[in-house]
């Protein structure tokens, strides 16, 4: 039986499902588990038919993107994972090739488990010859250290795929082990899977076979806060313990081992039983490996083992293990187990017999070294060595805080996976029945990269360092400024039908107490001195020619009344002549001037309009009030109306022109506005979900947008300024104005052409990125303008160091392109605020945290410390907190206290039953606080102190105690 490769359909799925992905398409095979890296479909879906020719059967590709080439022997781990791309099953069917008894028989009872999971609609459904791939696609790529952390894909993926597992169960069907992973590979849609010898099939999609499409365009995509939202209200959870008032103590339990005692699944570790593992399972010792090895075998290398059943030359490469026996690295997917993660022995134990449940493998073990009935025969093989530890694990047994190979006990991420939230895995847990809390802090956002900004560098770093600011304040005040001082007099052809100005629109968004103000000041002090030199220096002509303006208006004014009234017709005529020479005069002098005005600080649009007028269409604008983005949305006006027209002209430098009833009209036949707007994100916060239209006009995709961490420092012994770094930026500024604001023509700049070529390559890769699928999709609009703002950056920084050149360089357009990661993470995080406050949500649970951080002690704890750890009462925290903004009622206070619930911060405690004839008020409900919340407690100041030396008291956390 023949069947061959389809390679249409395999370019085809390539390019459907990784067009819009940042990162490289990693495929891999039986030939070379390893694999390679491709930046496009094309290229992956070459190998592909490469490996075709070579008669390899079993081609992969992995789950995700991958950040960039890696080297010739490494298949990539999760921290390599770049882009999520989908969230995904893979349902094995009963049949050749498979062992397990409980499979589904058919596709249709395959497919059962993803629908009767509560699971959307899925996106794609892929044969893979031997089960089912069904996959829910993102609408576009996850970025991870962007849209998420890799903590959080990683939960992600791994929650899926227990609730398919859990579904499974429910069904009494099977549901391979190990397949949640970001380094999961899944078979290509077009190739063959020829696993089973002699029955060949074909991997497929329903779309291909149905429409000859890979994905059908109409299929169902989701948002990620969608699939975080599922995987919340799906994914199996552990019912929230209730906290006890007394601690229960090992003892209680009747399980030996004492405080500080490592885990029974630890010492699995400590005494290297993962070949004893292995061996008991059906596997077989193979080989040595030679080589490098990423957990730091040392010149032995790592031993290679085999799994029941595998084939030499038509099978992966089983299992790497590392550290003479500590951890393994599970490499084939045959075994159903997870895979290209490190396991430490009792993770390993835990996957293999009790389907990846430390805390029954624990029990187990535990059962075994203590002649307990109910120990399985897997557990009462173990090594005897390894049960008597267990069994003797008391107050002398290593620490499960160390680890051999992880010195200084630091969190390490090649162990991922290795680890369970019940702390018996090798490390525990951080209190006693608790689990570990959702961070409530924002997720940071990438620092600005100021030695991207060439000559400017110096004085953003003096400044902010001076001030003590955020530096992205100084930054993109000081390029407003720069913008300014160019006044339109630039445009940069960046092709034969695309140029683009000068102006920029910058908003930085800080809090009331970040000194946006003195931020704004000191960029914009040469500015303002060298507007007084300009005032001063054109005053006497400026007023010398209104004054003859007014002089010959009154002349012709006369000499038309005599002209118009006059008797003697040689009057008339007289009258005529000299209200003609008056005109023509008036048409020489030209129109009164005003003086000169570079800035201008927050004003109305009317008032924003006549300054431009008045400096013939130009102004640059700095405040550190939003009133003019309020005015823009139509918050201030009657009918809701924006109010924004100018501001987008502006931006383009397009003519303006406004006709008024009773006055003189405005025409500006070109126009040019810089904005620089250091305020609150209050201002932004749901800004755009109020007026919808403003949200969609293109005003606010205009804007370079940065929002900052607040620094930390805040001390009277701040730097100055070095007055060299002070001199040189106002000479530089003041030079631009001379050179190139004070000058009537507009010059035309253009890109060298190495820069030209960056720029095309870079314009060419960024806009994938804007496409449905693609990681800014939902911003695709401001994404779109971003190409052309890197283009303005670029020529502002170029004038700003060499303000007569018309060139911009290859190393200047680099630089420039070197800010868009910056420039991405930060404007979807503004977007965000804009479009549903973002996580303004959060302030009331953050208030809540903070005051229980804070509040009075009540007694004291062992060691004679304040304990802030007492349980609280809600209406305790009511009347410490009543009053803050969004606190007008207990409703509000308990929807605070019940998202720190499900943050993992507090725990409901249930009250006693009250004898019969109790009266009084009901109690208040009671919470516990999770230890987290004290063992660092904030000082006066809402610091955090380091941790101190002492030795922790809080009880050992294992699996018996849960």
């Amino acid at each position: 039986m023949t069947v061959d490769v389809d390679l249409a359909q395999v370019e085809a799925w390539l390019s459907a499902q990784y067009e819009s992905a940042p990162g490289l398409i990693a495929v891999v095979s039986t030939a070379d588990w390893a694999g390679r890296q491709f930046p496009d479909a094309e290229q992956a879906a070459g190998y592909v038919a490469r490996l075709h020719r070579r008669g390899v059967a079993g081609i992969y590709a992995r789950v995700t993107t991958v950040r960039g080439q890696l080297p010739p022997d490494r298949r990539g781990s999760v921290e390599d994972s770049l882009a999520l791309l989908d969230l995904w099953s893979d349902v094995d069917i009963a049949g050749p090739g498979h062992k397990a008894k409980d499979l589904p028989a058919d596709p249709q009872e395959a497919v059962r488990i993803w629908r009767e999971s509560g699971l959307p609609e899925a996106t794609q459904t892929i044969h893979s010859g031997g089960g089912l791939y069904l996959r829910a696609a993102l609408d576009r790529p996850a970025v991870i250290g962007e849209d998420l952390d890799l903590e959080e894909a990683v939960h992600l993926a791994r929650s899926w795929q227990q609730i398919l597992r859990t579904s499974a169960d429910r069904l009494n069907l099977g549901y391979g082990a190990g397949v949640g992973d970001l380094t999961r590979v899944l078979r290509i849609p077009g190739t063959v899977n020829a696993k089973v010898a002699g029955q060949p099939r074909l991997c497929h999609t329903e779309a291909w076979t149905a429409r000859g499409v890979a994905i059908a365009p109409e299929a169902p995509r989701y948002p990620l806060r969608t699939i975080r939202e599922l995987v919340r209200d799906l994914a199996p959870k552990r019912t929230r313990p209730v906290i006890p008032e007394q601690t229960v103590t090992r003892e209680a339990t009747g399980v030996p081992g004492g405080r500080g005692s490592a885990g029974p699944l630890e010492l699995l570790g400590l005494h290297r039983a993962v070949p004893a593992i292995l061996e008991a399972a059906g596997w077989t010792y193979r080989e040595q490996q030679a080589g490098s090895c990423p957990v730091g075998c040392g010149p032995q290398g790592c031993a290679l083992w085999s799994y029941p059943g595998w084939e030499q030359g038509r099978s992966g490469t089983g299992a790497a293990v590392h550290q003479m026996g500590e951890c393994v690295t599970v490499w084939s997917e045959t075994p159903g187990l997870p895979t290209g993660q490190v396991m430490r022995a009792g993770t390993l134990y835990a996957q293999l017999h009790h389907r990846g449940d430390c805390s029954a493998a624990a029990v187990d073990v535990l059962r075994a070294a203590h002649g307990l009935p109910g120990a399985t025969p897997a557990a009462l093989a173990l090594p005897p060595g390894v049960l008597a530890a267990v069994h003797a694990a008391g107050e002398h047994a290593p620490s499960p805080r160390s680890h051999p190979t992880n010195p200084g006990n630091q969190p390490d991420a090649q162990y991922a996976g290795s680890e369970d939230d019940s702390g018996i895995c090798g490390t525990p847990g951080p209190g006693e029945g608790w689990e570990e809390p959702v961070s409530l802090e924002s997720r940071p956002l990438p620092a600005l990269p100021i030695e991207l900004l060439g000559a400017l560098a110096p004085v953003v770093t003096a400044v902010a360092a001076s001030l003590q600011v955020a530096p992205d304040l100084v930054a993109f005040a000081a390029l407003a400024v720069i913008s300014t001082a160019t006044g339109g007099r630039r445009r940069v052809q960046v092709k034969p039908d695309w140029s683009e100005g000068t102006a920029l629109y910058m908003a930085a968004l800080a809090d009331s107490s970040e000194k946006k103000t003195p931020a704004l000041e000191a960029a914009a002090a040469p500015l303002r001195d060298i507007e007084e030199e300009l005032i001063e220096a054109k005053r006497d002509r400026i007023e010398a020619v209104a004054q003859q303006i007014r002089i010959w208006t009154a002349r012709m004014a006369k000499a038309e009344h005599a002209a118009a009234t006059a008797e003697d017709a040689a009057k008339r005529a007289e009258g005529a002549a000299d209200a003609e020479a008056a005109r023509r005069k008036l048409l020489e002098l030209g129109e009164s001037a005003e003086l000169p005005r570079l800035l201008i600080r927050d004003a109305t649009m009317e008032a924003l309009v006549k300054r431009m007028y008045e400096q013939g269409g130009r102004i640059g604008l700095l405040a550190s009030e939003g009133n003019l983005l309020k005015i823009a949305a139509g918050l201030y006006s009657s009918n809701g109306q924006t109010n924004s027209d100018m501001l987008l002209e502006a931006y383009t430098g397009s003519p303006y022109s406004v006709d008024r009833t009773g006055r003189p009209a405005i025409r500006m036949r070109t126009t040019f506005l810089s904005l620089a707007l250091l305020i609150q994100s209050g201002v932004l916060a749901g800004l755009a979900k109020r007026n919808a239209e403003f949200r969609d006009n293109g005003f606010l995709g205009r804007f370079l947008y940065a929002r900052p961490a607040p620094t930390d420092e805040d001390t009277f012994d701040s730097p100055d300024i070095p007055p060299a770094v002070r001199e040189d930026y106002a000479a530089r500024i003041k030079t631009l104005v001379r050179q190139v604001w004070d000058t009537d023509e507009v010059q035309v700049m253009h890109l060298s052409d190495p820069a030209r070529k960056i720029f095309a390559d870079f314009y060419d890769t960024f806009g994938r990125r804007r496409r449905r699928g693609g990681d800014l999709y939902e911003i695709a609009e401001w994404a779109g303008k971003l190409r052309g703002q890197v283009i303005r950056l670029a020529a502002c920084l170029t004038l700003y160091e060499t303000p007569d050149t018309l060139v911009i360089s290859e190393e200047r357009i680099r630089a420039a392109i070197g800010l868009v990661p910056y420039l991405v993470a930060h404007a979807t995080a503004v977007y965000d605020l804009m479009d549903d406050d973002g996580d303004g949500r959060l302030t009331p649970a953050r208030d809540l945290l903070d005051w229980l951080k804070t509040r009075p002690a009540r007694g004291t704890a062992t060691g004679g410390r304040t304990d802030r750890s007492q349980p609280f009462r809600a209406r305790e925290a009511w009347q410490a907190l009543k009053g803050r903004r969004w606190a007008s009622c207990m409703d509000d206070l308990n929807q605070a206290i019940s998202m720190l619930e499900d943050y993992g911060w507090v725990a409901y405690l249930p009250e006693p039953e009250r004898p019969q004839g109790t009266r009084g008020r009901k109690p208040s409900p009671r919470f516990a606080v999770h230890p987290q919340v004290y063992e660092t407690p904030a000082d006066d100041h809402g610091h955090t102190p380091p941790r101190s030396a002492e030795p922790d008291r809080r009880p050992s956390t294992n699996c018996t105690q849960r």
